[in-house]
């Protein structure tokens, strides 16, 4: 069933809502690390034993290269928040274009030359 002009007008403009709603956005990877010191005596470094952590670390690209941050404790859980931001403008910024390629095709075949 073929929507109309306003109607597919009205879907763009409560993506563009959703999407000024969405907060701050991140890209990356957080990820949980346990790591060993640079004590040889401690107890981390023997097999079995427990490492040091968990310390969360934020994983992007940055000109092609592999940029980890260490993040602030406490910090990992708003950081996944801004994390899911950021896929959540990904999917919604496909369904903007998808609903601006039906704009355009209704603009345009209204505007034909009728024979």
């Amino acid at each position: 069933m073929p929507h109309s002009l306003e109607d597919i007008r009205r879907r763009i403009q409560k993506v563009k809502e959703t999407i000024a709603g969405l907060g701050y956005v991140l890209q990356g990877t957080i990820s949980r690390v346990y790591l060993t010191c640079g004590k040889p005596q401690c107890p981390c470094h023997r097999k079995g034993r427990r490492k040091h952590g968990p310390y969360f670390y934020l994983t992007r690209k940055e000109n092609d290269k592999t940029v980890s941050v260490k993040l602030p404790r406490g910090e990992a859980t708003s950081y996944r928040g801004y994390g899911k931001n950021y896929v959540r403008l990904k999917r919604l910024v496909k369904r903007y274009a998808r609903l601006s390629e039906k704009a355009i095709a209704a603009v345009h075949s209204s505007r034909a030359p009728r024979r």
